[in-house]
């Protein structure tokens, strides 16, 4: 009979331990389960912060980028009135030359004609050296014209080709920004997916320890 009781305690004492084993492999799990969500929503939410982050900052680079055209369009705008202003500048120099000219040769014109009675031969002479200083000066006032017409045209040439210049390096530093916050992200996940990666081995691996011990108390 103290053998049959002795069994029996011994029994029940087995079996109590085989399900505080059970339950403690079962708590275990739970754990490791609430440990691996844990660590998913951490990893989901830090993905999440980063291309929150990339994208804001994609939109302040476009933002800059255009307010940078914007300034471009008005100084090539600006630049342009300018070019227009002095080219009419010029023209209109040029007229008013021309006609200082003309109004001298017809008043010297009407000065020969009122000598002439008295002094043919003198007035032919004056007539013929004024009519070479007229052609004289028109010439220089024509070649003076050519002249600031063509410094309005290289200078709208140099403008335009700063303008142009600037334009491209602008372009260059937003896809060079742009760039480089690409290989951030880039950088950025890869470590985010080599933290998680090993996160879930060692989840892993105290998974397989836990069942592990649980099979040897068994």
């Amino acid at each position: 009979m103290r053998n049959t009781a002795l069994i029996i305690m011994t029994g029940a004492l087995m079996l109590a331990g085989c399900n505080k084993t059970e339950r403690d492999a079962e708590a275990a799990k739970a754990r490791v389960d609430a440990a691996a969500e844990t660590a998913a929503d951490r990893t989901e939410a830090a993905g999440e912060r980063i291309a929150d982050r990339t994208e804001a900052a994609g939109e302040r680079i476009a933002d800059g980028a255009e307010v940078a055209g914007d300034k471009i369009d008005a100084a090539a705008e600006r630049t342009g009135d300018r070019i227009d202003a002095a080219a009419d500048r010029t023209g209109t120099a040029a007229e008013r030359a021309a006609e200082r000219t003309r109004a001298a040769a017809a008043r010297a014109g009407e000065r020969i004609a009122d000598g002439a009675e008295g002094a043919g031969a003198k007035i032919d002479a004056a007539a013929a050296r004024t009519g070479d200083r007229s052609d004289a000066a028109a010439d220089r006032t024509g070649a003076a014209a050519e002249r600031a017409a063509e410094r309005t045209r290289a200078a709208a040439e140099r403008a335009g080709e700063r303008i142009d210049a600037a334009a491209s390096t602008a372009g260059a530093k937003a896809s060079a920004a742009a760039t480089t916050l690409g290989a951030k992200a880039r950088v950025a996940g890869e470590r985010i997916d080599a933290k998680a990666e090993a996160a879930g081995e060692r989840i892993d691996q105290k998974a397989t320890d836990l069942r592990n011990r649980v099979e040897d108390r068994r």
